[in-house]
């Protein structure tokens, strides 16, 4: 238990501040209301010492007569003239710097107390520095005594403990030892104490007057609250210690602590090598994933052509036929001509039919996950090598294709083609569109008067139809 401010309060009064120890001190070694009555009558004042047994008296001439004295601010000061002369024809006069001291008040407002060859000064300053002179006159004689007082100036504070860094709850182990720093600063004398608080609140004074407590060898008997006190006319301060002796440490026997470090190196090897099981499992499924996503899903289209049905056919007066488009009666398209070749020129029907495949992305190096191929028939006879055809500057571009300036390599000679080709990204509807002019390019034929067909490319790549 530590004790607080009320247990402390019950023995603050049990010893006295320095300064008190002091003053009582001085009383007993003033010359008090006793008059020295061994004093001739008929003699001049003499020197008179006093030793706590008995009064000597010299002649004043063998004595010096000054005497300095160095106080610090806030003290009360006695001086006692040490000239006397027998009670009944000697009287004592107190200057300060030859000028009287009368009254009960000095000049700074402090009191002071003038009695025969007494004067005592209380909580002196700064100001109360300088010759303090006692004049002891009688009818055979007159002499001065001075003193030379000097007042430092202190400041009016408690004393402060200096050391924090200090461990205020303590365990130790029987045998041990521990020190309790408690040493501290204080801008005047003060008094220091310890003590120990046991539970029942009752307290003990230490027989010690050393800021820093020791003690030795603890026993069990040691363990308790310890407290120090630091007291000063301006007020006290304390600090708090907590001490706990304890038994040594259980230890185990050394052939438990054997098995302890099995059991724990068994522990660790365990959890060392389940976690390689986890992370090759990891890796492995790992590896799969790798295996899996090296093979790219590809949508690949069928590009599927097909003569429209007959029955959309009708034969004219003439023998000719015309293209019943299913939307007007009256409209029809003539298709023949004088040769009666029926559908020479007319665009098939285009059809796209879905496949999707797997196939593995080491295998090509063109084929990228997600992408559309498509397969459309070969035309053995305006199919072109795709490796006889130069790609030049871009001419221009359409709705759904763009059109680049290329040259077709044969053997004979160099032909400067217009190549058109569908752009990046292009739907379903325009590879129709593109199939559907080359495949009625084909059934025109050349003629000097129209753009000709010179040939395409359908087969390992994107379709290119080159005109000219």
């Amino acid at each position: 238990m530590v004790i607080g401010d009320e247990n402390i309060e019950n023995f603050d009064d049990s010893f006295e501040t320095d300064e008190e120890e002091e003053e009582d001190d001085e009383d007993e070694k003033d010359l008090d209301d006793q008059e020295v009555l061994t004093i001739p009558l008929n003699s001049e004042p003499k020197f008179v010492e006093h030793d706590n047994e008995r009064y000597h008296i010299f002649n004043v001439s063998d004595f010096p007569n000054m005497m300095q004295i160095e106080k610090q601010s806030g003290h009360l000061v006695k001086l006692r003239c040490p000239v006397r002369g027998h009670p009944n024809n000697t009287n004592y006069r107190w200057f300060k710097n030859a000028k009287p001291l009368k009254g009960v008040f000095r000049d700074n407002g402090e009191k002071m107390l003038i009695d025969r060859w007494r004067l005592d000064l209380e909580d002196i300053g700064e100001s109360d520095t300088g010759n303090y002179t006692c004049q002891s006159t009688n009818p055979y004689g007159r002499f001065n005594f001075t003193f030379n007082l000097r007042v430092h100036y202190s400041l009016r504070h408690p004393p402060v403990l200096i050391n924090f860094n200090v461990k205020l709850n303590n365990t130790i182990l029987i045998g041990e030892n521990i020190t309790f720093d408690c040493r501290y600063k204080s801008s005047v004398l003060a008094n220091f104490s310890w003590f120990r608080v046991f539970s029942n609140e009752t307290y003990q004074k230490l027989n010690t007057s050393y800021s820093i407590l020791s003690i030795f060898n603890a026993t069990l008997n040691d363990t308790g609250n310890y407290t120090c006190i630091v007291k000063n006319q301006y007020g006290t301060v304390k600090r708090y210690f907590i001490l706990n002796v304890i038994y040594e440490p259980f230890f185990l026997l050394p052939y438990v602590q054997h098995m302890l470090w099995i059991f724990c190196s068994t522990i660790i090897l365990i959890t060392i090598m389940i976690t390689y099981a986890v992370y090759q499992s990891r890796m492995r499924s790992n590896n799969k994933i790798t295996i899996v996503a090296q093979k790219s899903f590809i949508i690949k289209k069928k590009i599927i052509l097909e003569n429209p049905p007959l029955q959309q056919f009708s034969n004219a007066i003439d023998g000719s036929y015309h293209y019943d488009n299913g939307l007007d009666p009256n409209h029809h398209q003539h298709l023949v001509g004088e040769d009666k070749k029926v559908f020479d020129f007319f665009s098939p029907l285009v059809k796209i039919d879905y496949e999707h495949i797997i196939v593995d992305a080491n295998q090509t190096d063109e084929t990228k996950s997600g992408s559309t191929l498509y397969e459309i028939p070969l035309d053995k006879e305006w199919e072109m090598e795709r490796k006889n055809i130069l790609l030049k500057e871009k001419l221009g571009e359409g709705e759904f294709g763009i059109v680049v300036k290329g040259e077709i390599n044969n053997s004979i000679e160099k032909n400067a083609v217009a190549l058109k080709m569908l752009k990046d990204g292009h739907s379903d509807d325009e590879i129709i569109n593109l199939i559907s002019e080359m495949e009625v390019m084909k059934r025109i034929g050349k003629h000097k008067n129209i753009i000709n067909l010179i040939g395409c490319c359908t087969q390992d790549g994107q379709s290119i139809v080159g005109c000219g």
